[in-house]
């Protein structure tokens, strides 16, 4: 999936940056298996179900830290937490702060409730009917990297915006569109 490569993408560059510590990669794969290795380069590593890598992870005693790169929610949010289970000092945020930050109606409204100008908007469901005149951005809810994002300059422009937006999340954000 375009994720998965997203996240084998930025793999490389953090090794790269740090050549003279020992990298140990905990991949996880697109059929639900993991694999425990040293290099990207391994081109059949063992595939273990999570609580085998995780074994694996937790007896090597030279890991120091975890340096998380999974770009899809799960990786974003649920899969920080094996740093905890695991009791290793992590880099970047913990999946709290990247479960709000992923959601972006519930940052709006935080940064809203600290007296924050934010546009207007409306949170939407299938079905639900658009309260905003255009110009409005429709946008995916819990997506990254600006997928699912359109500008509804017409009426006329409503239908495909939602069929793009809804094909990434089931939930979008309506927002007026404030130009530069």
């Amino acid at each position: 999936s375009y994720y998965h490569g997203v996240s084998l993408m930025y793999i490389p560059g953090c090794i790269n940056a740090l050549p003279d510590i020992d990298h140990v990669i905990l991949m996880a794969h697109m059929d639900g298996k993991w694999s425990v290795c040293e290099s990207l380069d391994d081109p059949n590593p063992e595939k273990l179900s999570l609580p085998e890598a995780l074994m694996v992870i937790h007896k090597d005693k030279e890991i120091s830290c975890m340096q998380p790169h999974m770009f899809d929610y799960k990786g974003m949010v649920s899969f920080r937490s094996i740093a905890d289970l695991l009791d290793l000092p992590m880099i970047g945020s913990p999946g709290e702060v990247m479960a709000l930050t992923t959601n972006k109606w519930q940052t709006k409204a935080v940064v809203e409730s600290c007296g924050v100008p934010v546009p207007k908007a409306q949170l939407l469901r299938e079905g639900d009917e658009i309260e905003l005149d255009p110009p409005f951005i429709i946008k995916p809810c819990r997506e990254d990297n600006s997928m699912g994002i359109s500008l509804v300059q017409d009426k006329s422009q409503i239908e495909e915006a939602l069929k793009t937006g809804f094909s990434f999340d089931d939930q979008l954000i309506c927002e007026q569109f404030i130009p530069l």
